[in-house]
């Protein structure tokens, strides 16, 4: 008795022709399975400028990452659920057309979130975050989870040797939807976050959904002819809108044009991204009709990153923030005769240069390479007569030699100092970087009517530091909010602080004379109150949250929205 033709041999089978057809869909799972994360990822960059980088803000990037999953995971399985005559479409034409939902949900995204995260962040941190998550990635990732239960039930409908009877393939379904994600992942982190805007990167990611889709339509041969006629058209406009607002992004969002904010011009100079963080460097320039001595100390040029104003200056080089100079005058007034010193972060790096004149030897510590770029290129900053290493302050600390006369910490991310700076074991490892009479000065920043959360910043340094000097212009309820310039001594101090002489800006003097005039009490019953931070039970983020709200929405103020969208 002759063998059937389809066996080969004993225990095997020829190929089934839809064993391609699966192959091709598992690579698509790959795709979007790497889109999900990546969208996840750009959209805590692109929530930054508008919400900060606060643990509520990545619990709303988180939850409703993990709604959206879910609804999609449970509306592709009540499809799969219809009988096929009451189905409109075949599981195969749902299967490919869901990248392309996809890729289109993010052209109005993108459309939509520089128009109306401003308004979302004003209103409120928290709940403002979760609604900025939806309108960003919400319907995106709903359509490309639908994808996992819509393949399996195509496998599983066809029965194929390979996939007949047991899970139905659904393990190896979610296997390459998961390296897909920490593939997208790497690419995002290492390839679009550095290299590209983050308005550009999700225009990018709706282009390849979009051509997911295209390619679907072609090479399927599990859809009918009308099927795919109608595949291919919305293949095709998602291809097209996306390479079309991706070609006009500069002129939708007004990067190319001055912006009249506030009585003054506002101008674009030049964009940088990094891993770190995105920074823009804006000219601010008056407009015929305002009387210039009502905007003078906004006019030059501004150095914004991520949501924080790092710095401005005039148009002859010389700070219009105070902290540049309190910072300064606090170091050197307090110790002046150091002749090594340690500043962590280099924001616009004035305040090396400056030392630097006075003799001092500095060694700055940055983790962003475009604030490097940015402080060389716009505001004077010469890395050949300073020490940059580039690392995170944490990591430095941890293994410095114990030699500085002073240390200046003036580090900014999202809402103000990172909390993983605040505790007491990176006090502990800053104090070690100090020689025996060695100074540490901070630069830090309180809303008033928040000043117990502010306090816990004290407490922690305090428990480091025996002595601790503060210095302000001045707390009043009229005076919403107030930078606080902290000195830490590690040992009873006698000096007295004598302010030293430098150039000052007329509009800057009277803000110093006011931080000095003298030193502030600090206040015993919020010290006493105070949470300690430490590494292992920090509540900053919690008890700072009103305090970071204020900060943002001063922010929002103060800065033209069209420059928020990075």
């Amino acid at each position: 008795m002759n063998e059937p033709k389809s066996k080969l041999k004993s225990g095997t089978t020829e190929q089934n022709p839809s064993e391609g057809q699966n192959r091709l869909y598992l690579i698509y799972i790959f795709i979007t399975g790497a889109a999900t994360l990546s969208m996840e990822l750009l959209a805590s960059r692109i929530l930054t400028p508008y919400f900060g980088v606060s643990l509520f803000i990545w619990s709303g990037i988180l939850s409703i990452t993990l709604i959206a999953l879910s609804l999609g995971y449970y509306l592709g399985g009540q499809v799969t659920r219809k009988p096929k005559a009451e189905r409109r479409s075949s599981l195969d034409c749902l299967f490919l057309l869901m990248p392309v939902i996809s890729g289109i949900a993010l052209v109005g995204s993108c459309l939509l979130y520089p128009k109306t995260f401003h308004t979302f962040g004003s209103t409120s941190l928290v709940m403002g975050a979760y609604f900025a998550c939806i309108l960003l990635i919400f319907i995106p990732l709903v359509a490309v989870s639908a994808m996992n239960p819509l393949l399996i039930a195509i496998q599983t409908e066809r029965q194929t040797h390979t996939y007949a009877g047991g899970d139905s393939g659904s393990g190896l379904v979610f296997f390459i939807s998961t390296v897909g994600s920490v593939v997208g992942v790497s690419i995002t982190a290492f390839g679009f976050i550095p290299n590209a805007t983050n308005f550009n990167s999700m225009l990018v990611l709706s282009t390849i959904l979009s051509l997911t889709s295209l390619s679907g339509a072609f090479f399927s041969s599990g859809i009918s002819a009308g099927e795919k006629s109608r595949l291919l058209a919305v293949s095709a406009l998602g291809v097209a809108v996306s390479v079309g607002l991706f070609a006009m992004s500069s002129t939708y969002l007004k990067k190319n044009e001055a912006i009249v904010f506030e009585g003054a011009s506002w101008s674009l100079e030049r964009e940088y991204t990094s891993m770190f963080g995105n920074t823009k460097i804006l000219a601010i320039a008056p407009i015929p009709g305002t009387p210039e001595a009502e905007i003078q100390e906004r006019l030059g040029t501004l150095y914004y990153n991520d949501g924080i104003t790092q710095n401005i200056i005039d148009h002859n080089g010389a700070s219009l923030t105070p902290f540049t100079y309190a910072l300064e005058f606090l170091a050197t007034g307090l110790r002046p005769d150091a002749s090594r010193a340690l500043m962590l972060g280099l924001g616009a790096g004035i305040i090396p240069m400056e030392l630097e004149k006075r003799g001092v030897d500095v060694d700055v510590v940055e983790i962003d390479p475009s604030s490097i770029a940015a402080a060389k290129d716009y505001f004077g900053f010469d890395p050949a007569k300073v020490n940059v290493v580039q690392t995170d302050a944490r990591t430095f600390v941890r293994s410095c030699d114990g030699d500085y006369d002073f240390v200046l910490m003036d580090m900014a991310h999202g809402d103000g100092l990172p909390d993983y700076l605040l505790t007491t074991e990176f006090f502990t490892d800053l104090r070690g970087c100090l020689a025996q009479d060695g100074i540490a000065v901070l630069n830090t920043y309180a809303a008033t009517a928040h000043l117990q959360a502010y306090y816990s910043i004290v407490k922690s340094l305090n428990a480091v530091f025996p002595e601790i000097w503060m210095y302000h212009d001045g707390i009043s309820a009229e005076k919403p909010a107030v930078s606080i310039y902290l000195a830490a001594f590690q040992r009873a101090n006698d000096t007295e602080f004598v302010m030293p002489r430098g150039m000052v800006p007329a509009g800057i003097a009277s803000t110093l004379k006011a931080i000095f005039a003298e030193r502030r009490q600090i206040d015993a019953d919020l010290l006493a109150n105070a949470d300690l931070l430490e590494d292992d039970f920090n509540r900053f983020s919690f008890i700072n949250l009103e305090s970071d709200q204020f900060f943002r929405e001063s922010v929002l103020a103060t800065l033209p929205p069209e420059f928020l969208a990075n």
